[in-house]
C-alpha cells in the first residue's frame, strides 16, 4: 500500500496548484511586491513547505528578508482591494489589476503583482493549497 499522506485529507492538488507549487520552490518566482512603506519593487517569492512559510527577498540567492507563516494566511483576495494597493492605484494600470492578489493575515497583507494572469492563477492556487495543508 502507498504511504499515507496528510495531503490526502485536503482538496486534491490541481494541475494549476502543482505548477504554482513547483514555481515557489527555491529560488522562487519573480514578482512585484507592493509595500506599505515604499514603492512597489521586484522580489523573489518562494515557499518553504517544510517550514510552512511564504518568503520573499530582493536577491535570488540571498536568504529571505521577510516571511509570513502559511497557516496565518486567512484569505487570498484577487485584484487590488487592499489599503496597500489603494496607495499605489495610480501605479497599477487597469489591465494589471487582473495580475494582482493579496494574502491576508490578521495583522497585514502581502500584496503581489504577477507578470501574467497564468502566473497569478498558479500562485493563488498553490498558496491556497499550501495554507490549507499547513493547518493539518
Amino acid at each position: 500500500a502507498p504511504p499515507h499522506s496528510h495531503f490526502a485529507s485536503v482538496a486534491p492538488l490541481t494541475s494549476i496548484a502543482t505548477v504554482g507549487v513547483i514555481a515557489l520552490q527555491p529560488p522562487g518566482i519573480r514578482i512585484v511586491k507592493h509595500c506599505r512603506h515604499s514603492r512597489p519593487h521586484a522580489c523573489w517569492l518562494s515557499a518553504d513547505v517544510k517550514g510552512g512559510i511564504l518568503k520573499w527577498t530582493t536577491r535570488k540567492r540571498k536568504s529571505a528578508d521577510a516571511c509570513i507563516k502559511l497557516d496565518e494566511i486567512i484569505d487570498i483576495k484577487l485584484g487590488i482591494d487592499t489599503p496597500v494597493f489603494a496607495r499605489h492605484t495610480k501605479n497599477v494600470k487597469a489591465k494589471k489589476t487582473a495580475l494582482c492578489f493579496s494574502c491576508l493575515t490578521k495583522f497585514r497583507t502581502l500584496d503581489i503583482e504577477c507578470p501574467d494572469n497564468t502566473t497569478r492563477n498558479n500562485l493563488v492556487a498553490a498558496i491556497d493549497f499550501l495554507r490549507k495543508t499547513s493547518e493539518l
